[in-house]
């Protein structure tokens, strides 16, 4: 298991090499509307997610082409789609 310190360590080298290749930066706010992202947000709590982790699932939804910004684990097994 990684420590927290080679875990922010991981997140920031891949925010610095997203950054490095020009990539759209998900978290720039728009000067005009309200529209824009919003945090990474639990599937099932609805509660969203903080500081490393909002960085984490932001890269993660980039790399992976993720157009929802809502998450679950595999330890919420009570989702329901509809």
């Amino acid at each position: 298991m990684l420590s927290q310190s080679e875990i922010r360590a991981s997140i920031t080298n891949k925010l610095v090499e997203v950054l490095k290749n020009g990539k759209h930066i998900p978290w720039r706010k728009p000067w005009r509307g309200i529209e824009g992202p919003r945090l990474p947000t639990n599937f099932v709590t609805g509660r969203a997610y903080s500081v490393w982790n909002v960085m984490a699932l932001w890269l993660a939804a980039q790399e992976r082409g993720y157009s929802l910004d809502r998450w679950a684990t595999y330890q919420q097994p009570d989702i329901r789609f509809f």
